[in-house]
């Protein structure tokens, strides 16, 4: 979903490739990659993201919306984000305004 398959193949090493604690040598991208997949891995119920796709490819960015809407079933899905167009897909759309909470849908 993320790309991090494709970035993990090609390494010399692959899965077996060592990466120090902080991520150093790592694109901020990858660390973006890695942090999501380790968000995702075990199906929580409860998911708060802000802009999880912000900085990565188009296609990882779409597959990343994609799945946060419609693979889900059991996890609730919390993400701050300006993209209108992900944000109409959502079943509620909550706008934080001058300290107002208002809901905009839902």
């Amino acid at each position: 979903i993320t790309g991090l398959k494709q970035f993990i193949d090609g390494l010399k090493r692959g899965y077996e490739t060592e990466i120090q604690p902080m991520g150093q040598h790592l694109s901020g991208r990858v660390i973006k990659k890695i942090l999501l997949c380790r968000a995702l891995v075990h199906s929580p119920q409860l998911l708060l993201l802000e802009e999880p796709w912000l900085g990565l490819e188009m296609n990882y960015a779409d597959n990343i919306k994609n799945y946060l809407l419609k693979s889900l079933k059991d996890t609730t899905v919390v993400v701050v984000t300006n993209d209108k167009v992900f944000a109409e897909q959502c079943d509620q759309i909550f706008e934080l305004k001058l300290g107002q909470l208002n809901v905009i849908k839902g």
